[in-house]
């Protein structure tokens, strides 16, 4: 079912609705990388290796469409965790009326999504919409090389991002994430004075079985949820 949540022009889909866009879709990367590996969405479930494969090619070298990296992260990861009956909302472009314009696909959102703003995508649940502005790092995992970029980020919009949460997701060819590196982060960050006030998170996967979200701003927390695949979504029952 789809909301439209007219305070803010966006529009939020079920979860459902948005895993058929992407299996029903036949230019989305993700389908694609699969179809050139040669697998089956079925095949891939419980699968790691190949898994680790396909997220390693889409996903750790970037999508090249930004739309579809959104939506992708959206659904497959970050809706996880929320409970059930949480929405995934996208700003809409001007003019965009759902009373006349019809978002049946994948293709049909990605045409509807409004470019260049600070909101990449949202969770709306249990009556409070959530919103996420997504960086991608796939430098060295030192405390202070995250920090400048997570810094360079704020800084780009002079330290005030509002009420959005600035997600970032950590990519770095070398996985082994140091020693008291999300406290060391934390600190950092709150000498900086931060005039959002939204959360600063940063989010990665462990080891194939968890996918772990650490708000380093204003706050020092982590969540942990089992890692739960794309190819599981879109398979048929």
């Amino acid at each position: 079912m789809t909301y439209y949540l007219k305070f803010k022009h966006m529009i939020c889909l079920d979860k459902n609705e948005l895993a058929r866009f992407y299996k029903d879709s036949k230019d989305a990367e993700y389908i694609n990388e699969i179809s050139k590996k040669g697998y089956t969405i079925k095949e891939l479930k419980g699968n790691n290796q190949k898994i680790h494969e396909i997220v390693d090619t889409v996903v750790d070298r970037g999508l090249k469409d930004k739309d579809e990296v959104e939506i992708f992260a959206a659904l497959f990861c970050y809706s996880e965790f929320y409970p059930k009956g949480s929405k995934i909302c996208f700003v809409l472009k001007d003019g965009f009326n759902l009373s006349k314009d019809v978002i049946n696909s994948l293709q049909d959102l990605k045409s509807a999504i409004k470019e260049n703003e600070l909101t990449d995508f949202g969770i709306f649940s249990n009556n409070e919409l959530r919103q996420f502005q997504l960086k991608r790092y796939r430098g060295k995992l030192t405390a202070q090389e995250s920090f400048d970029f997570i810094k360079n980020k704020i800084e780009h919009y002079a330290k005030d991002l509002g009420d959005i949460n600035l997600l970032i997701v950590l990519q770095s060819s070398n996985p082994a994430i140091p020693n008291n590196f999300f406290h060391e982060v934390h600190e950092k960050l709150k000498e900086i004075k931060l005039v959002s006030d939204g959360q600063v998170l940063i989010s990665y996967n462990e080891n194939m079985q968890f996918l772990v979200m650490n708000q380093v701003y204003p706050l020092l927390k982590t969540t942990r949820i089992p890692l739960r695949f794309a190819s599981h979504q879109l398979e048929d029952e």
